[in-house]
């Protein structure tokens, strides 16, 4: 069931009919956090599968939220504050999807909700504010996506994502470019599609290895190191997306290590400035990144400068996040 914006019937509706959806739509003002919390203690409600809210007038997520911890499956929440007390202890067992935006929650309220998800799938996290570091271990994961700019004063702003341990990990999406996140991949055998910005602010590393930190100059110390990466890793990669790519000499480094590493890479998609979209800045970079000893054979490259048909703007919910291609170069 969803709530409908203004619609006065919705209440009558709740009390008649059990629901297994329970939305608040953005725009939807006219209630206040008791009748909500009403609305949230319905029996109607007692076997509730997706939850999606977007209400500032509730500033703080209420408590009757989390009766549906053994419920459901797919949850949206938007603009809100998840304190420690209510977070701490609870476990969603049944939670596949999770969409966190604009919401301040504590680092370690925030480990604690991911870790109460075993069965969860896809994790979405943007413009969130009350941490520094989310470390990731979970068997379960297949796609995470994070926006790490805060749109307002952050007390604690979000600086560092690690993957500690993500078996069945596919999908690692940046969907913001000057955030200043670092990205750490320690183990994650599965992970197939990586997109990452070209921004001086941002850093991915595999293991201990730096293997991308966009800085020119003496600072860029990954040439040095990436042969320890190859010897500790299986690189599984097969879509990388790099939008801006400019043909500065770490985004050369970067793209050469997959070109002669990623054994299963199947696509590399480079986008370029329209000023460099011809022959002789083709026909150099083609041979900078040594595209003729590529690892795997099968591997296509391509340097555009179109947009993708779907960005990093599109990807809104874990259904985007979720597609088998989510931006379609």
């Amino acid at each position: 069931m969803e709530m409908e914006a203004g619609d006065p019937s919705s209440e009558k509706r709740m009390r008649v009919s059990p629901g297994r959806r329970f939305g608040i739509r953005h725009g939807f003002r006219g209630y206040g956090a008791a009748t909500v919390d009403s609305w949230l203690r319905s029996p109607a409600l007692d076997n509730l599968q997706e939850f999606n809210l977007h209400c500032p007038t509730l500033p703080l997520l209420s408590e009757p939220f989390f009766r549906f911890s053994k419920t459901l499956r797919a949850a949206t929440i938007e603009r809100c504050h998840l304190s420690d007390n209510t977070v701490q202890g609870l476990q969603f067992l049944q939670l596949k999807q999770l969409s966190l935006e604009m919401v301040r929650i504590s680092e370690c309220s925030l480990q604690h909700m991911i870790a109460g998800c075993p069965a969860l799938e896809c994790l979405l996290i943007s413009y969130c504010s009350g941490f520094r570091r989310i470390t990731i271990n979970s068997v379960s994961l297949r796609s995470i996506g994070v926006r790490a700019q805060c749109r307002w004063a952050c007390e604690r702003k979000f600086e560092e994502l690690i993957i500690e341990n993500a078996p069945s990990l596919e999908k690692l999406l940046h969907l913001d470019w000057s955030s200043g996140l670092d990205m750490s991949v320690v183990f994650a055998p599965k992970l197939e599609t990586l997109h990452c910005s070209s921004e001086p602010y941002n850093k991915i590393l595999f293991g201990s290895t730096v293997i991308e930190s966009f800085k020119t100059g003496p600072n860029n110390i990954w040439c040095r190191k990436h042969q320890n990466l190859v010897r500790c890793h299986d690189i599984r990669l097969k879509k990388i997306v790099l939008e801006q790519y400019y043909g500065i000499m770490s985004q050369v480094s970067f793209v050469t290590f997959f070109v002669s590493h990623a054994r299963v890479l199947v696509s590399m998609t480079l986008g370029i400035e329209a000023m460099n979209s011809n022959e002789e800045f083709l026909a150099e970079h083609h041979k900078k990144l040594q595209l003729e000893k590529r690892s795997s054979r099968g591997a296509r490259f391509k340097f555009t400068t179109d947009k993708c048909l779907r960005n990093v703007w599109d990807i809104k919910d874990f259904d985007d996040l979720d597609l088998a291609d989510p931006f379609m170069c």
